[in-house]
C-alpha cells in the first residue's frame, strides 16, 4: 500500500507482505482498508498507521468486510456478508451493529 507524505512528496510503501489491501479510506487516525491478511483468507477491516505502517485488525470474523468509511464521531461504516449476504454495518466503541437487511435475488428463491 503506497502513500504520499502530505499533499506533496514522494510516495512510500506502507505494507510489505503478500496480502491484498482494498477499499482504502482516509480517517483521522490512519488509513482504513480491507485485507485478506487473516487466518481464514477472507477480507477483514484494518487501520494502518501511516507513520509506522503498523496494522490493527478491526474485524476478525470469517466474513468479507469491505468498503470502510470513517465517521466524524469515530465510528466506522462498512459492508459485510457476515450473515450470508451484503449489508451495511456500524462499528462503534468496539461494538458492531447491522444497519440494513437487504434482500437479494437469491433470498427470493
Amino acid at each position: 500500500m503506497p502513500t504520499h507524505e502530505g499533499k506533496i512528496g514522494p510516495a512510500r510503501q506502507l505494507t510489505h507482505d503478500p496480502y491484498a489491501e482494498r477499499d482504502l479510506a482516509w480517517g483521522i487516525d490512519g488509513i482504513y482498508c480491507s485485507s485478506d491478511s487473516t487466518d481464514h483468507g477472507k477480507f477483514n477491516l484494518f487501520r494502518v498507521d501511516e507513520a509506522t505502517g503498523n496494522r490493527t485488525a478491526l474485524t476478525t470474523a470469517a466474513s468479507n468486510d469491505r468498503h470502510p468509511r470513517h465517521q466524524t464521531d469515530g465510528s466506522l461504516l462498512y459492508t459485510s456478508d457476515l450473515l450470508g449476504k451484503p449489508d451495511v454495518y456500524l462499528l462503534k466503541d468496539g461494538q458492531t451493529r447491522r444497519l440494513t437487511d437487504f434482500a437479494t435475488a437469491s433470498d427470493q428463491v
